[in-house]
């Protein structure tokens, strides 16, 4: 049978093993081109944070106000800065600001800011202000 298998060789023939190597390898190689140019076609979502209030309590005399930020996108959100603004009729303004130094893709922070006067008697608003593309 050896002597089969050389002269099949020398007339430029495979073997079975030769043949199921070729298969299997092609569709190795196959499948990663696909998952590659799946992957370039299905880009991912921007980074998208937001702010939203999430709770109200009094510390002493003070306000403090829990704001979750979540970044809705694919992508990570670099250097947020999120803002809070709260303003009552008859009384100065009181502002506040915030980082976050990275927030990736569908991740969630929680921030506290924490305010003088009552966020029930004015309107606050909280959002996000900015952020940069790491």
């Amino acid at each position: 049978m050896t002597e089969r298998r050389e002269r099949h060789r020398r007339e430029g023939g495979r073997t079975v093993a030769e043949w199921t190597t070729l298969l299997v390898s092609s569709f190795v190689v196959g499948a990663i081109v696909v998952l590659i140019a799946v992957q370039m076609v299905s880009a991912a979502d921007a980074a998208q944070p937001v702010a939203r209030v999430v709770g109200v309590s009094r510390a002493g005399d003070r306000f403090w106000v829990r704001v979750v930020v979540d970044n809705e996108g694919d992508e990570t959100a670099a250097n947020v800065q999120v803002s809070a603004t709260l303003s009552v009729v008859g009384a100065e303004s009181e502002e506040g600001g915030l980082s976050i130094d990275f927030l990736a893709g569908d991740e969630s922070q929680e921030l506290v800011f924490v305010f003088d006067t009552d966020p029930e008697q004015g309107e606050l608003d909280v959002g996000v202000t900015g952020f940069e593309d790491p």
